[in-house]
């Protein structure tokens, strides 16, 4: 056996088992790379890869005959950590997918489960085209090389033998879920008033002109209003996902830092 390989075996085999662990708790929940559209024996084609490349920054050196529960934990707590970034980017970018789906309910597309019941009641065409926007805005500002390039990092500040996690920072993944629902309330509300006004208005006149079908009528004004309303605040939506994309940054490395 050549030395290199043999050295590799003894010292650093394990150290790369470890950060393929960490690497992999990442791509479970991470948008873009936790996405359908990329095959899974690719992903773990870039796992493998990433990881092979991160290799000679872990500092870490484990010898091949580390106690087997001692590498089992150790494997855990790595997927754990990178697990929690993932989550991080998913939490907040669901954010703008609940906007999307509380905006899809004021345009009536909850009613196409009634026309065809085989669609799923969880689809929601505004949340996904909001999600998708999210996506091409996060990739677009380079947001999953800086999500990379920081986990690349915690390399160095958290080693692969990491043994200790702060319960600090599950009580902040729980506080960002929490913001779900207040960020996706911030930039629906006012999409949910002009909708509330445009009913109103429908209402008042189905009142002035019974012989008016309200719902022939009222359903397709609702959604070309909406979808007005929609495209006309893609770019403030835009704006609101790029500052979004910059405060994932910090709370991952906010992360990192009470873990370190």
């Amino acid at each position: 056996m050549p030395p290199e390989l043999a050295n590799f075996l003894e010292t650093k085999f394990l150290v790369w088992l470890l950060i393929i662990s960490r690497i992999s708790g990442l791509f479970i929940l991470m948008p873009f790379f936790s996405g359908d559209f990329i095959p899974n024996n690719l992903k773990i084609m870039i796992i493998l890869f990433i990881s092979w490349l991160v290799l000679p920054v872990a500092p870490t050196v484990l010898p091949l005959d580390t106690n087997l529960f001692m590498v089992v934990v150790m494997s855990l707590i790595n997927f754990i950590i990178g697990f929690l970034i993932g989550a991080i980017v998913f939490v907040l970018f669901s954010s703008i997918q609940f906007l999307g789906e509380v905006f899809g309910l004021q345009l009536g597309f909850a009613v196409a489960t009634l026309f065809d019941p085989q669609i799923s009641e969880e689809t929601n065409i505004i949340g996904q085209l909001l999600y998708m926007l999210g996506i091409y805005v996060f990739v677009a500002i380079k947001g999953p090389h800086l999500i990379l390039g920081t986990i690349i990092g915690s390399f160095q500040t958290i080693p692969v033998n990491f043994f200790r996690l702060n319960n600090m920072v599950f009580y902040d993944i729980v506080k960002l879920g929490g913001r779900i629902f207040r960020i996706g309330m911030e930039l629906g509300i006012p999409l949910i008033a002009f909708m509330i006004i445009v009913t109103f208005i429908i209402g008042i006149l189905s009142r002035l002109m019974p012989q008016m079908n309200l719902f022939m009528v009222g359903l397709p004004l609702k959604v070309l209003v909406g979808i007005l309303m929609l495209l006309g605040l893609l770019p403030v939506i835009a704006e609101v996902v790029s500052g979004l994309s910059t405060e994932i940054i910090k709370e991952v490395e906010k992360v990192l830092k009470n873990l370190g």
